[in-house]
């Protein structure tokens, strides 16, 4: 960061502070609370909250600082800013503190790698890369060898190594068995772990297409962080109103059978080209870009298929659909357009396409029944049939995803196919 960037920030920052008065109560009908005291040795102080808010964000964002450090981190330590500053009695050393602050973020350059144990994958090669992660099968060796690494830190002249073992294989007991996920970066320990669960979470969410691609969503297979996926059978009795009759309604819930990886697996996602999105995360690329537009779509589909309530499924459906079709002309019925733009793009024959309008048109009629009230109910047939046209659509999608660079650019070779 440039000297009149520091000055610009410092001058800003310390603008959100004011002295502190005697405020009318904020919990007075209509009263919102927008700024923070800030306590010293002597007095307090006012943070203007909204003011605050926008410049946090911008450091966080704009500056990069949300890359290496947590926002509570960030949040504390411009606290700490301030109370330095108001202990000097005036802001002379404020720009002063701020470098300190800018030095220290911009500088810190320790790498750190996190293990994230995962469930619902059943891994049949030692190790997958894939996007920013690796996912590996644990075994005896890898055990040994991550224990060792943690007792190495855990070494202390007062501490004897059968102290520590113990200590060790509690801190790892969720690491005798099954897979995890390997993510290495730059950042302080807390927002490692965070930078690793976002990462987590991509690769789960191509995980899930492929699930629904490949043909396994009768057996209902998840994937997520260990502790996500759970699977129990749940019991009902049933018993009829004379008496005369009883019945135990028992039903499995949870996946049924495990996401394999193997070589067969991982042909069939090359070929449903996942490998080729999970390149993308690896790449800075712009908010709107098509890139970014496609993850989100498959974010959206993810969040479908760990859906317990049918209409949160299906509402999630339909804003995949929404994410790539959604009208810019506020004046076009955004059924319309949405159904239009599946027909041309998962059909090129024109009674094909006239069908599939009418079906998408009516399905996100439905979507608006359930996202509004009234009589919500989904029909099995119905999700089944909106879930199997988006995933279509998607797969459309990233077929196609180095001939749009934007969503403009999906909507004119729409348009063409109109006139075509």
């Amino acid at each position: 960061m440039n000297q009149n960037a520091k000055r610009s920030y410092t001058t800003r920052l310390m603008a959100c502070l004011k002295d502190y008065q005697e405020q009318s109560s904020p919990f007075e009908p209509d009263k919102r609370r927008t700024d923070l005291l800030l306590y010293g040795d002597n007095d307090a102080s006012v943070l203007d909250l909204d003011k605050y808010e926008i410049l946090r964000r911008q450091l966080l964002e704009k500056e990069g600082w949300g890359e290496k450090f947590t926002e509570e981190n960030i949040d504390e330590a411009l606290k700490r800013l301030f109370r330095r500053s108001k202990q000097e009695g005036n802001d002379r050393k404020a720009l002063a503190y701020f470098t300190e602050l800018v030095d220290e973020v911009e500088n810190y350059a320790q790498e750190h790698i996190v293990y994230l144990p995962v469930s619902g994958i059943q891994m049949q090669i030692d190790r997958l890369p894939i996007g920013n992660i690796t996912l590996i099968q644990i075994t005896d060796e890898f055990y040994e060898s991550l224990a060792k690494k943690i007792e190495a830190t855990l070494t202390q002249p007062e501490r004897t190594q059968e102290q520590i073992q113990p200590i060790v294989q509690h801190r790892l007991k969720d690491f005798k068995e099954g897979v995890c996920a390997e993510y290495c970066c730059i950042a302080e320990p807390d927002r490692a772990d965070e930078r690793a669960e976002e990462e987590c979470q991509r690769i789960f969410d191509l995980f899930r297409y492929s699930i629904h691609m490949m043909g396994q969503d009768h057996y209902r297979v998840a994937v997520g962080r260990l502790g996500e996926v759970n699977r129990f059978v749940r019991s009902t009795p049933v018993i009829s109103s004379d008496g005369q009759s009883f019945v135990i309604s028992s039903r499995t819930i949870g996946p049924l059978a495990f996401f394999r990886i193997a070589p067969d697996t991982i042909e069939s996602m090359k070929q449903l080209g996942v490998f080729g999105v999970a390149e993308l995360l690896k790449q800075k690329i712009d908010e709107r870009s098509f890139g970014e537009i496609l993850l989100r779509g498959i974010r959206w589909f993810s969040n479908a298929q760990i859906q317990v309530v049918k209409e949160n499924q299906y509402l999630n459906l339909t804003t995949c659909l929404e994410t790539f079709l959604t009208p810019g002309d506020p004046n076009e019925k955004i059924s319309n357009t949405i159904a239009e733009g599946v027909a041309f793009v998962l059909s090129n024959e024109q009674e094909k396409r006239k069908q599939l309008k009418k079906k998408v048109k009516d399905l996100y009629n439905k979507r608006s029944k359930v996202s509004h009230g009234g009589h919500s109910a989904v029909l099995d047939s119905d999700l089944k049939v909106l879930r199997t046209i988006t995933g279509d659509f998607l797969s459309q999608m990233i077929q196609r995803i180095d001939e749009f660079q934007t969503r403009n650019d999906l909507e004119e070779w729409i348009e063409d196919q109109k006139f075509g």
